[in-house]
């Protein structure tokens, strides 16, 4: 029995599972390590939110041409309140470089934003679901996607992806889709 015990005592204390455990949070991560992880997301967001700030004129488009008329009102507001959203990411990214939370609050936000202009079309859509919110349903696979940029705990992105789970289910569940075939498909 003391034999188990000394060898359940060396396994926790074996660099191994530390550097384990560091994967699922930042609870034992050092200052240091904190601090040039927020360097990573800051790089990343201010390139994200560019590229989302470049090509955002771009969906408006398609916000105009692919939905239908009667949404506009809802999805055109919302579309610019999302862009006005990740220009503030960008300028907090950009400005507050040594702040972590800060940084921390711009990577979320530039995940949240799009999932939130998403949901929002999705319900002022509606059961209309037609082809014109084809474009928009690649919306919670390209945040999926977007997440292996940022160097993420588990814990972090389990959080992430189940937002974007349950995004993805209420989006279903509005078109009246969660429990067809195509639903469950789309899961």
């Amino acid at each position: 029995m003391q034999f188990l015990s000394n060898v359940l005592k060396d396994l926790k204390s074996a660099p191994l599972l530390i550097n384990i455990h560091d994967t699922f949070s930042t609870s034992s991560h050092s200052q240091d390590f904190t601090f040039a992880r927020a360097n990573y997301f800051r790089s990343r967001v201010l390139a994200v939110a560019l590229i989302f700030l470049a090509l955002t004129p771009l969906w408006f488009l398609f916000d105009i041409f692919l939905l239908p008329r009667s949404v506009a009102p809802i999805v055109l507001p919302a579309r610019l309140l999302m862009t006005l959203g990740i220009l503030l990411v960008a300028l907090l990214a950009y400005k507050d470089r040594q702040k972590v939370r800060t940084i921390y609050l711009a990577t979320a936000l530039l995940f949240l934003l799009p999932l939130a202009f998403y949901v929002c079309v999705v319900v002022a859509v509606g059961q209309e679901r037609s082809l014109s919110l084809l474009a928009y349903e690649f919306v919670p696979y390209m945040l999926t996607a977007m997440m292996a940029i940022f160097p993420l705990t588990l814990l972090e992105g389990l959080i992430l992806g189940g937002i974007f789970f349950i995004a993805r289910i209420f989006a279903l569940f509005i078109g009246g889709l969660l429990f067809s075939a195509n639903g469950l498909e789309a899961l």
